[in-house]
């Protein structure tokens, strides 16, 4: 039950739901209520021998497996994921992650729901980790740096991209489209809700706003990992609640002096985007009052 119990039940998900494949749909070997029968019921009834087959099986290969090794199937596989917790606990390894995640959200793929598979095992296993140094009351300096809140709070704050940053310029903006959207996305954004920008700017296959999309959280990632690594603030030793930024990562690091870092994430955030959005704001005032002249145009009476 503990956190590196999470990488045996991703390895035990996907051989369950293939034994759960075979028993139901190649060998057949289910209960059929026939006509009449309610769906729910029905349903629950094909799957009644599957399931029972599939914890059979896999406590069986379980009990084998740890009588042949003599060890248990928690750490097996926790040796076999070593390569992948060895990377994901890099800073090289979490800027190649950050890049590809955004390089699948600037093509409109939900890059956080392709990528977490990766590295969220890991993620929490460390925050596992943490949580328990911090009870025997080891040094924090003894902690590891990449948690879930260490995505979300630090790199993800504010939703994809550090785009937070891009609200505030927003709302300051002389287009009106902008501003309007500005002050619309700002309080989803304290959530790290930020889709109403990623779509609505937009930002998804918009060349213009390529380079800070991919830019802003590898900063984001340096400024967190660097800031953890010297001290300036705490490692995170709890995972967040839900609630708006900062509170949740001020809760899960027991430290006031997250805002500062994320102060400075948000400014170094809105300088990396300052010089594109003003491209686009351009290009918006122009069409403003291109709409505005066509308008009075329209008022005369030929």
């Amino acid at each position: 039950m503990a956190g590196e119990g999470i990488f045996v039940a991703l390895v035990i998900s996907l051989f369950s739901v293939e034994i759960l494949h075979i028993f139901k749909n190649k060998l057949k070997f289910t209960i059929n209520l026939g006509q009449g029968v309610p769906t729910p019921i029905l349903r629950s009834f094909e799957n009644l021998w599957p399931i029972l087959f599939s914890v059979l099986i896999v406590a069986i290969l379980s009990f084998f497996i740890e009588t042949l090794s003599g060890i248990r199937v928690v750490e097996l596989i926790q040796t076999l994921f070593s390569p992948l917790t060895s990377l994901v606990n890099t800073l090289p390894g979490i800027m190649l992650i950050i890049f590809i995640q955004q390089l699948l959200w600037w093509f409109g793929i939900h890059g956080y729901s392709v990528m977490a598979p990766v590295w969220l095992s890991v993620a929490f296993q460390n925050v596992d980790s943490n949580a328990a140094a911090l009870a025997k009351g080891e040094p924090l300096s003894s902690m590891l740096i990449f948690t879930p809140d260490f995505m979300w709070s630090l790199v993800g704050v504010t939703g994809a991209g550090v785009t937070g940053a891009l609200v505030v310029i927003m709302m300051f903006s002389k287009a009106k489209r902008y501003k309007t959207l500005g002050r619309l996305a700002l309080i989803p954004t304290f959530f790290s809700i930020n889709e109403p920008v990623m779509f609505g700017v937009p930002i998804v296959l918009n060349p213009r706003f390529f380079i800070p999309m991919m830019i802003a959280p590898q900063v984001a990632a340096l400024i967190g990992w660097f800031s953890i690594k010297f001290g300036l603030m705490n490692p995170f030793t709890m995972v967040s609640p839900y609630v708006p930024v900062p509170i949740g990562a001020i809760i899960a690091s027991f430290d006031w002096r997250y805002v500062i870092v994320l102060a400075l994430i948000l400014i170094c955030s809105a300088v990396i985007y300052y010089p594109f959005f003003k491209i686009a704001e351009k290009e918006a005032l122009l069409q403003e009052n291109q709409s505005i002249q066509a308008a009075s145009l329209d008022d005369f009476d030929f």
